[in-house]
């Protein structure tokens, strides 16, 4: 996972797998992309195999969190198992398809 900041966007990267082991690193990454106090958080999620309901809770409060400070956020490169997941949930908007 890496953590890109320019100006008022964070870009976190995520790769490989986002379950119930490795939701809590990118919690952290979002707490650091946080301290930032961007307008925009945009997730690349294109390098990621495997997500399961606590990924994307993890997705979910951080929109929430980020909202809350006039913030948005965008997964980015969604795969097509996640932007079921994402419109299953309601937050078909968050994803963006590069």
């Amino acid at each position: 996972m890496t953590i890109r900041a320019t100006h008022d966007l964070v870009t976190v990267s995520v790769r490989g797998e986002l379950d119930i082991a490795t939701a809590p690193i990118l919690v952290d990454a979002f707490d650091a992309a946080r301290l930032e106090d961007p307008s925009l958080v945009v997730v690349d999620v294109g390098g990621l195999r495997f997500v399961d309901a606590h990924g994307l809770s993890v997705l979910i409060a951080a929109r929430r969190s980020l909202r809350s400070r006039s913030a948005d956020l965008v997964v980015r490169d969604p795969s097509a198992m996640l932007q079921k997941m994402l419109a299953i949930t309601g937050l078909a908007s968050l994803a963006e398809t590069v």
